[in-house]
């Protein structure tokens, strides 16, 4: 899963390098989708908690950032011509599908996140990655999808060096709503991952 897609190129990374493990006898053999969420209409307009500056001291990028011409369209021509099974769903079909019959092993979730992630049924997640910048859009997709991530799986926050309102928002979730606080790997200025304990911390090690 992966919320905030933009052009597709994080996600194309990832959907070629799941079609190779399948040539390879030691990797799992199963019949998996991606989930790629993102409104294709750029960011919403900011929220309270959206205030703020990134550690270049640059506020919160305006309504319609990141939108581009040609939207949700261009990103699954990308994937067909990559020879994936891609499709576009829109945020008003979502109660509508069917989990065991897919149109897609790429399915592309038109909409805002709050009108998307709670609604798509999605069952079990191997990787999650969370890439909406601001509060309000990482919040909606980490309490949508974190409690889906399997025991063993990976969760990859592309902006919580640089964005302040997407790292609120994640220690936010973990901190008050979970009870504790992962230790997470950061591999470059801006991204961190970590890999979901097979249990997490009992209630007498959670944080106050």
């Amino acid at each position: 899963v992966e919320t905030g897609v933009w052009k597709g190129g994080s996600s194309m990374v990832a959907a070629r390098v799941l079609r190779a493990s399948q040539r390879i006898p030691e990797c799992p053999q199963m019949a998996r989708t991606m989930w790629l969420f993102d409104s294709f209409q750029g960011l919403p307009p900011p929220a309270a908690a959206d205030s703020g500056q990134d550690k270049g001291g640059v506020r919160m990028d305006p309504p319609g950032s990141y939108r581009f011409r040609g939207g949700v369209h261009q990103v699954v021509e990308l994937y067909k011509r990559a020879g994936f099974n891609a499709t576009a769903v829109h945020a008003s079909t979502l109660p509508s599908l069917d989990p065991a019959k897919l149109p897609g092993e790429v399915l592309m979730v038109q909409g805002w996140f709050n009108e998307t992630v709670r609604k798509a049924p999605v069952r079990q997640i191997a990787t999650l990655r969370l890439d909406g910048d601001m509060y309000s859009s990482t919040m909606d997709a980490i309490r949508a999808f974190y409690p889906k991530l399997i025991p063993g799986g990976f969760l990859l926050v592309d902006d919580y060096g640089w964005w302040v309102q997407c790292k609120h928002a994640v220690d936010t979730y973990f901190i008050r709503e979970r009870g504790w606080m992962p230790g997470f790997v950061r591999d470059d200025p801006t991204g961190v991952w970590m890999q979901k304990p097979l249990s997490e911390p009992s209630a007498e090690r959670r944080m106050p």
